[in-house]
């Protein structure tokens, strides 16, 4: 059997009591000797601290979540040592449980375990030759994988960096004790920039390192916001506003146009609530929404504004009105066991298409789904439609991924405003801070990187007509699509 990641729809931490014991419950095992009763308890977060057992059936368990992922070996048998440091990151985030966390670690190790699988090799021998230790033979590994393009540069240095803290973590525990060291330790000067500018830290790393930040290119079109986007080009927006329109789908078609025309992601599109809009756009020329903190999810959960054009926001309010909205709300409202906010965006099977964080968080014992909801169904609607409907009618080769819509709206924000910084009508400053506010960077380097975005590719300055021909034809498209 190939050794494979499963994931469990609830998971809670039990240990085995005495009949007598507060909180016991029996559970009976069919056995070839006839039934075989015992007795468990959820084992309390209390006593996971204080080493006590349980007293009370009030009291929070110590690990309790939905999806719980588990590293399965060759024999099917679940990975001792993966799964106990999963159930401890779980009792780590104290309720706060990052579900996509827990699966790419899960992942990550899995990738190791077929690496020792296939090259005969026991994690936790480390012999006196370095190149034969488990780790370093690991590195040589990934290094050839990185070189023959089977993986990037980023995701080797991701799962060499979770093999160091697996191991890390197994040493404190004292579950191994290598004889030879893992990998030497070393410091090492880190550079990043925050809002204040350029600054470094010294850090302690080890010998398998990957070294670099990431894929070796110093300027390919993309630009460096929450991964590597790619600004679309004006007729690029255009193609995909009109191939939304041929394709009839409403949904979609509103997910589309609020992430261009408001740069939002989409775990804050897809966790909308329909509540969010109730005000009235009449004499307004712009809406102003309020997201995170619970009305909508945003990246690290922080606060931040987006800015609706009356005609997007009120072509969303008219959708909630519509009977096919109704129906969909209807069937979600049937499936939804626990209150949570009606979502603006529900699947024809009655699902959120974006599980919150509050729905990761909240355990349910009655839960059966085996995996999260995180825009799955946007990214099958581009893949089997969107995109192939653009490829057939002009641009064969055309491909794009969906957060390159939140560069297209920075982009388009950034051009605009260039030309009013042009007109003397705004300053550079007061641009950059309109777009690092919109766009919610924390840093000004992420911002400048808009603002000088058009310079590196060496485009020549559009003249005033031709942009806001652009962004007026888009938004009447965009509107018709939507009506």
């Amino acid at each position: 059997m190939k050794p494979r990641r499963v994931v469990l729809p609830t998971f809670e931490l039990t240990e085995v009591c005495s009949p007598d014991d507060p909180g016991a419950r029996p559970r009976t095992l069919p056995t070839p000797d006839g039934p075989l009763t015992y007795y468990y308890r959820v084992v309390i977060a209390d006593d996971v601290a204080m080493g006590m057992n349980a007293t009370s059936d009030h009291r929070v368990p110590a690990c309790a979540i939905k999806l719980f992922p588990v590293v399965l070996g060759e024999d099917g048998k679940p990975w001792t040592e993966v799964c106990l440091q999963i159930i401890a990151k779980v009792i780590a985030m104290a309720g706060e449980v990052k579900i996509h966390t827990l699966l790419g670690y899960a992942d990550d190790l899995l990738a190791y375990l077929r690496f020792l699988i296939a090259t005969n090799t026991d994690f936790t021998v480390f012999p006196k030759l370095a190149s034969l230790r488990p780790t370093y033979k690991y590195l040589g590994y990934l290094n050839r994988n990185i070189e023959s393009g089977a993986i990037s540069k980023k995701t080797g240095r991701r799962r060499m960096g979770r093999v160091i803290a697996f191991y890390n973590q197994l040493i404190i525990e004292g579950r191994i004790e290598p004889e030879y060291p893992p990998w030497q330790r070393r410091q090492a000067l880190v550079f990043f920039s925050t809002p204040r500018g350029k600054t470094a830290k010294a850090v302690e790393t080890t010998d398998l390192s990957l070294g670099g930040t990431g894929d070796a290119n110093d300027f390919d079109g993309t630009i460096q916001d929450g991964g590597k986007l790619r600004p679309l080009a004006p007729e690029e927006q255009i193609e995909i506003i009109r191939a939304l329109t041929a394709l009839e789908h409403t949904e979609m078609t509103l997910i589309f146009c609020i992430a261009l025309f408001t740069g939002a992601r989409i775990q804050t599109i897809l966790t909308l609530p329909s509540s969010a809009f109730s005000k009235s756009p009449n004499g307004l020329s712009e809406i102003i929404l309020s997201v995170g903190e619970g009305i909508a999810d945003t990246k690290k959960g922080k606060s931040l504004t987006l800015y609706f054009p009356p005609w997007l926001y009120q072509a969303i309010r008219v959708y909630i009105q519509s009977n096919r909205f109704s129906i969909r709300r209807d069937r979600w409202v049937r499936k939804c066991i626990q209150p949570y906010a009606e979502p603006l965006f529900i699947t024809t099977h009655g699902n959120a298409m974006y599980d919150t964080r509050k729905f990761q968080s909240d355990f349910n014992p009655l839960a059966h789904i085996r995996h999260p909801k995180t825009g799955q169904v946007v990214r099958t609607f581009m893949a089997e439609r969107l995109i192939p409907f653009i490829r057939e009618n002009g641009f064969p080769k055309f491909d794009f991924q969906f957060h390159d819509l939140r560069a297209s709206f920075g982009m388009n924000l950034t051009d605009e405003g260039m030309l009013k910084v042009e007109r003397g009508e705004l300053k550079l400053s007061e641009l950059r801070n309109r777009v690092r506010t919109r766009l919610g960077h924390d840093s000004t380097a992420t911002t400048d990187q808009y603002l000088d975005f058009r310079k590196k590719v060496q485009l020549h300055s559009r003249a005033q007509e031709d942009y806001e021909s652009h962004l007026t034809s888009l938004a009447k498209l965009a509107c018709e699509a939507t009506q």
